[in-house]
Order: structure tokens, then C-alpha cells, then sequence
């Protein structure tokens, strides 16, 4: 189901959004669209180009939680369109047309509505024996674009603190657990374990370089190698697949941030193991279907020779 019109919608909110009390008052709109106030915000409605951040809970009628996102840590964000709005192709979101800061609503729906209007998909399998959601909105923000593009940084850094903290237990934690000591670090967080030490200078910026490797999740798993032996050992042996030395040039062929410090600790012959932070590996969205995102990894590694 969907609105019939715009004017349908702003009749409602004009209704649910200015009343003086915090209790409960519900109106229904054509079809099953049902609106709640359950909290009147204050200050100016949101205008056109405006971003409302959003805490978001969505439940099904077998209540299951679909989504539950919190607006200081992975908020849902809508921009005011009223363009598209008056269109009636916006779904759900045609709701915050006249939202405010503080205001918290309940919306019920059918899930074909939901997927029909608002996500414009047919509706998954998975979803197909499910009859109703209830959304349940808070508006925490209404922001300009400068100051949402610095929410929105804020919330980042905030995660990748939060990330690094616990990535440095885990790393520190595993180390310990394995008997080793760090013998550097690279500025940006590359823990470095020689086991053997080379001969001669460490590896520069834009040398060329051949080395053997392992990488591992550090529950032991392995990933990838260019060993035969290990990867016969780890039952990941590949057939048709060449074993052999890589050869990259550091600080310019395509590999992870992490290879590219790890190596400019060691020298000629060294053999080593680097453990590499998410943020120096393959990041929040990792590496599918091999390395999931967030992902700390371990490299046994030996630098066979410098160009």
C-alpha cells in the first residue's frame, strides 16, 4: 500500500506533530500505513536539503529485530526531498515531512509496502512469510550539509578509535599468547617479529623485492601462501595454481598498506612475522569471500632478495 497523496500525509502530521501532550496518539492513512506520536520534538521543522539523522528500530511481526541502528554510532539518515516526496515515491519516508528535533514516531506497515515503495525490490524470500513491520524513529539531528559531512566524520573517527583499542588487545593479547617480543613497529601500527635477521640495509621506499609468504587469521587459518608446503599442510592446496616468490616494489605495487611498512623493517634474508591492524589490511569491508572486513592478519615472511 501507499499514500494517495502528499496532501494525505501533511494532513496527518500536521495532526500527530503538534500536540502538546508526550502520550500516544495514533491516526491511520489510506491502506496500512499507521502514524504514532509518541514524543513532539521542538525547535524548526526540517527544510529542503536538510539531513535527519535518525535512531532507527524495525520489528516484524514475529518480532524479529530487522535493523537497530542508534544515531551516535551507525545512524539512518534522510534527506529532505520534497520534490520527490510530493511524487509519492519515497515510501515511508514521506513521514518526516514536517519533523522536528526530538520527535519520535511509530510507523506500521505491511512488508510488501515497505519493499514495494520504500526499497523498490521485490520482496526477498527470506521476508516472504512475514506480514507487517513496526519502525520505530527518533529524530536525533537535523543538519545542514557542513555540519552533517562533520557528524558524519566525527562518528567515523569515533569508530576507528574505538576499532584500533580493541585491535591493539587482541594483537598484544595474541603476542603475548605466542611467547614472542616485538622486535619494531611501524609508525602506523605493523607489529614486527624477526625470527632470523638478514644482512645488509633495510628495504627503501621504491626497491624491488622478492619474498616468500603466509597469511593467517589468527585463529591459525590460512589464507593465502606462496608455499606449496604450507598450503599441503593447511589442506589449501590449489591445483594448477603456481607456488612461487612474489616480487613487488614497495611503496608502489598494489598490496596492502601493512606489506608495504612491514617490509621496510627488515633487510636481505630476514624471515619474520608481521601482524598487520584491519586498517593497515584489507579494512571495514575486507577482502570477500576470503577475508571478512575489520580483520586482523598475520604474515610469516621471508625477504629472499633486494633489487
Amino acid at each position: 500500500m501507499k499514500f494517495n497523496n502528499i496532501i494525505s500525509v501533511m494532513t496527518l502530521l500536521t495532526v500527530a506533530g503538534y500536540l502538546s501532550s508526550c502520550n500516544s496518539e495514533t491516526e491511520s492513512i489510506s491502506g496500512n500505513y499507521t502514524y504514532q506520536q509518541v514524543t513532539s520534538g521542538e525547535g524548526e521543522q526540517v527544510k529542503d536539503g536538510e539531513y535527519i539523522i535518525l535512531d532507527l528500530k524495525v520489528i516484524d511481526n514475529n518480532d524479529s529485530v530487522w535493523f537497530d541502528r542508534k544515531a551516535d554510532s551507525n545512524p539512518m539518515v534522510v534527506l529532505k526531498d520534497s520534490a520527490k516526496w510530493a511524487d509519492g515515491t519515497e515510501g515511508v519516508y514521506e513521514i518526516f515531512y514536517y519533523a522536528k528535533k526530538g520527535d519520535s514516531l511509530v510507523v506500521d506497515l505491511t512488508v510488501e509496502d515497505f519493499f514495494a515503495n520504500t526499497v523498490k525490490i521485490a520482496v526477498p524470500e527470506t521476508a516472504l512469510d512475514i506480514e507487517n513491520l513496526t519502525m520505530y524513529w527518533k529524530v536525533r539531528e537535523i543538519l545542514g550539509y557542513d555540519d552533517y559531512y562533520s557528524y558524519m566524520m566525527a562518528l567515523e573517527e569515533e569508530r576507528m578509535r574505538e576499532t584500533t583499542e580493541a585491535e591493539t588487545a587482541s594483537i598484544e593479547e595474541y603476542i603475548a599468547g605466542q611467547g614472542w617480543e616485538v622486535t619494531s613497529q611501524s609508525p602506523s601500527g605493523v607489529r614486527v617479529i624477526v625470527h632470523e635477521v638478514g644482512t645488509g640495509d633495510n628495504v627503501a621506499s621504491g626497491q624491488t623485492i622478492t619474498v616468500n609468504y603466509s597469511g593467517f587469521f589468527l585463529d591459525g587459518q590460512l589464507f593465502d601462501t606462496s608455499l606449496e608446503e604450507i598450503a599441503r599442510e593447511n589442506n589449501q592446496y590449489m591445483e594448477g595454481r603456481p607456488y612461487a616468490p612474489y616480487t613487488l616494489v614497495i611503496d608502489q605495487t598494489s598490496v596492502i598498506t601493512g606489506w608495504h611498512e612491514g617490509f621496510k623493517e627488515l633487510n636481505e634474508g630476514s624471515k619474520a612475522t608481521f601482524i598487520i591492524p584491519s586498517a593497515l589490511g584489507y579494512g571495514e569491508r575486507g577482502n570477500p569471500p576470503v577475508i571478512p572486513g575489520n580483520t586482523i592478519l598475520r604474515f610469516d615472511v621471508e625477504l629472499v632478495d633486494i633489487e
